[in-house]
């Protein structure tokens, strides 16, 4: 039987926005003994996250970061177990073997879709994220048809 890694306490969040999908991660870190990193590339961004955070007295579990998506990268933990992606592919799609050397077996990753199912196939730069993400054998992808359309994967 596999043994399963323990629960997820390096959680990195690729776009932040208001902070509303950072706060659940935020509240899992701080169960998980954990802690989220987050960016943004909008100053004004970053701030009303934070304020966020701060009102659900869950600012403590977040390390913020406002800029450029390589320079986050190096500033990473070097074992990622959950990224989310709220970017859209094209915003870090050239940046995935930087992430992927990262990210530790059972990672789990979510890619908000953003649009319909069919943007995967109809767009070029997210069909071939896909398509790569498909091919690698250290994964296993599902699509999730909601409202949106959400690749999910796990390293195996």
């Amino acid at each position: 039987m596999q043994v399963l890694r323990g629960p997820a306490r390096h959680i990195v969040e690729f776009g932040t926005s208001a902070g509303y999908s950072t706060i659940h991660l935020a509240h899992a870190a701080q169960h998980n003994g954990g802690c989220v990193y987050t960016l943004d590339r909008e100053e004004q961004k970053t701030i009303w996250a934070r304020e966020n955070l701060r009102r659900c007295d869950l600012e403590e579990q977040v390390e913020f970061f406002t800029g450029d998506i390589a320079d986050f990268i190096v500033q990473l933990p070097p074992k990622i177990d959950f990224a989310f992606f709220d970017f859209g592919v094209p915003s870090f799609a050239h940046h995935w073997p930087s992430i992927r050397e990262r990210l530790v077996p059972q990672a789990f990753l979510f890619v908000d879709g953003w649009d319909q199912i069919e943007r995967w196939n109809s767009e070029s730069e997210w069909r071939e994220f896909k398509e790569m993400l498909e091919a690698d054998s250290d994964f296993v992808t599902a699509l999730l048809p909601l409202e949106k359309g959400h690749l999910t994967a796990v390293r195996l």
